[in-house]
């Protein structure tokens, strides 16, 4: 997870400053000077316009930048553009990344990545792979975070982004920061700061001068911190990077609290807050929290320290921050030990001890270590390789040693193999095991919903239908029991006994549609999607949006109905419980699975409380889904509504 100042979640300019790719908060987006009126129309603008635009509004205003995101992802669509198309996706990840939705994030930067791929384009991986490294630090998983990192390096290289690997280099500084391993961290950003100084890139030195300020104070050099932070904020002014003002104003703040000038430290702390609440910066608002409340315990100020950290640990409870957490728990335990409530104190201390231990995972760095040490023993062997090649044109005698270090070469790495097999063997056996208990789960699942299904039918035939048909059958016994009844009363009975079988005709017409509906028999699920957020749109209070991509001509029945049925289901949902006014259905269809995000901006719930969400009629809805081999994800935040994602693998999996 993340911890002290310049060790945020990061957002790289990887690319020229006027396409946006994912950047740390402490090397904030480049702001180009350029005025856009803000009652622009998306057909006015060109896609490159839009993406800027979402840049700029990205930390300031997250809806606008949403907006100028679809619109110029939906306009990348209409032209078949992929290039844009992976430059918007990486725009929307990184908004869903500053929101604290990482799930949905690293959705679209995987998405970005596939097109990526497709392209073939050294360049625009490097960016996915970044993009992923930095949201997999964002959540504290530093093994993956640096393995996509290090794939980053390789395609840069490739492409000759010299800017885009000084920007990766600064982000691997980060993790070894984040590992308190600061002599290791400052060695990557004296790496990026000189390619900065090379490029003249001013911005990006900012940035790294930020980080190497921080470093350096957290290894007690706080004269050479001080210079360095507060360079860092002069660059940052000039530029108005509001998100690495925040970070260089914690920084100065944590600087003066190691000198014991507590009321200089309160005052940077303070103005730091200031604009992280100004930009919607959650993450960083809790730190200098935190910041204001440290200074204030040591002022004896027991009542002040107790607000700010207990305010600090609700914002790291709400974005389940597990790092900041603890330390909150932390302070809050050491303000109660000062005021004498031991009872209070020695609660949050195991608090704070259960947290740092779940946050701290010794064999996690152990493999962060060894990754590196991997990659720089493969870099090396390269290059003895290119050396050893060199020489043997010179001396023959080379080549037979050559011959005797790759036979031996072979043999650790067949004896390798093997060990790796044994592994793989385990690990089937594992994965058989958890197969057959999913299926077994799916199968209860499948009964479960089976029988809730026939249920309503049986309600529906019962309610609806039935009453009907008793009715019908009274008119019909009224006649053949009364033949002395008057033409007239005979003619209004049968009147009547029609409307009735009317009316049960419509409601098995309607049973009938809701089992089967016949826009999805006839046209398809696209038409059938198209024509239910139709008549939502035009029947509820919502406001719906549909996009569909790739989605050309008709798949299985059983596929379409199943998918069909779970869109039902996941809107009946929305009109019942969200509370909200939007809803955003998007349906994209590759060669290698069909994806679809129902969106709204409910009161949402908190992410605990998900399965305790899903009533019989979600339950249904995630079985059809696993029934057929997919995914279903449920991303929600209270008051920040919920997505639910739909992955539906369409091509058969490769055999290991």
């Amino acid at each position: 997870m993340k911890s002290s100042p310049g060790k945020q979640l990061l957002f790289l300019l990887t690319i020229p400053v006027w396409i946006f790719i994912f950047q740390p908060i402490d090397a904030a987006p480049y702001r180009l000077d350029y005025h856009v009126d803000e009652n622009f129309s998306g057909e006015e603008l060109s896609i490159d316009s839009l993406i800027r635009l979402g840049q700029t509004y990205l930390y300031t205003n997250p809806e606008k930048s949403r907006v100028t995101a679809r619109n110029a992802l939906q306009m990348a669509n209409q032209n078949e553009d992929y290039l844009w198309q992976v430059r918007a996706l990486n725009l929307l990840g990184s908004l869903h990344e500053v929101q604290s939705t990482h799930d949905s994030a690293l959705f679209y930067f995987f998405n970005a990545q596939n097109l990526a791929n497709l392209l073939d384009n050294a360049e625009q991986m490097g960016n996915s792979f970044n993009n992923i490294g930095v949201t997999y630090w964002s959540i504290g998983n530093y093994k993956d975070a640096l393995i996509n990192f290090f794939q980053a390096l390789e395609h840069y290289e490739k492409s000759g982004q010299e800017g885009s690997r000084a920007n990766v280099m600064n982000n691997i500084g980060l993790i070894y920061a984040d590992l308190e391993n600061y002599e290791t961290a400052l060695d990557y950003y004296r790496l990026s700061l000189s390619v900065y100084q090379n490029l003249g890139d001013s911005i990006k030195m900012g940035a790294a001068i930020t980080n190497k300020g921080t470093a350096l104070l957290n290894l007690n050099h706080i004269d050479s911190a001080m210079h360095y932070l507060y360079k860092s904020m002069e660059i940052k002014e000039l530029t108005n990077d509001l998100y690495g003002q925040s970070i260089s104003l914690e920084g100065i703040g944590n600087a003066w609290l190691k000198q014991q000038n507590y009321d200089k430290a309160i005052y940077y702390f303070e103005r730091g807050k200031n604009i992280t609440q100004q930009i919607g910066f959650h993450y960083g608002k809790a730190s200098a929290l935190l910041g204001i409340a440290n200074a204030s315990l040591e002022q004896d100020n027991t009542g002040s320290a107790l607000e700010y950290a207990e305010e600090a640990l609700q914002i790291a409870q709400q974005t389940t921050n597990v790092k900041m957490q603890y330390k909150a728990h932390n302070i809050i335990s050491r303000t109660y030990d000062n005021t004498g409530n031991y009872k209070e104190s020695l609660e949050h201390y195991r608090s704070y001890n259960e947290l740092k231990n779940e946050a701290i995972n010794k064999n996690r760095l152990h493999q962060v270590y060894n990754l590196e040490m991997q990659h720089a023993a493969e870099k090396n062997l390269k290059e003895i390789e290119r050396q050893e090649m060199l020489l043997s044109r010179k001396n023959t005698m080379l080549v037979f040693t050559s011959v005797g270090f790759l036979a031996i070469l072979t043999i650790i790495f067949l004896l390798y193999r093997l060990h790796i097999n044994k592994l793989r063997q385990k690990q089937r056996s594992k994965l058989a095991e958890a197969n057959l208990k999913l299926t077994e789960e799916r199968t209860r699942s499948a009964l479960e919903a089976e029988i809730a299904e026939r249920k309503r039918l049986g309600f529906e035939l019962h309610d609806g239908v039935g009453p009907l048909l008793s009715l019908a059958k009274l008119n019909v016994s009224a006649l053949i029991k009364k033949d002395q009844l008057s033409q007239e009363r005979k003619s209004i009975i049968l009147k009547n006994t029609e409307k009735t079988i009317n009316e049960v005709l419509r409601e098995m017409k309607q049973i009938s549609n809701n089992m089967a509906p016949l826009m999805l028999l006839e046209k398809g699920f696209e038409e059938a999607i198209r024509d239910l957020a139709y008549k939502l749109d035009q029947s509820s209070s919502y406001k719906v949006s549909l996009e569909i991509i790739g989605l050309n001509g008709r798949m299985e029945p059983y596929i379409e109905h199943a998918l069909f049925r779970s869109m039902q289901e996941l809107l009946n949902n929305v009109l019942r419980h969200a509370k909200g006014t939007e809803i955003n259905i998007q349906v994209i269809k590759t060669t290698e699975d069909l994806t679809i995000m129902v969106e709204d901006n409910g009161k949402g719930f908190e992410s605990n409380l998900i399965q305790k969400k899903k009533g019989i009629g979600l339950k249904s809805a995630v079985s059809r889904i696993e029934g057929l081999n997919g995914d279903f994800f449920i991303d929600s935040v209270k008051d920040r509504g919920t997505i639910v994602s739909i992955i539906i693998p369409l091509a058969q999996p490769k055999e290991n």
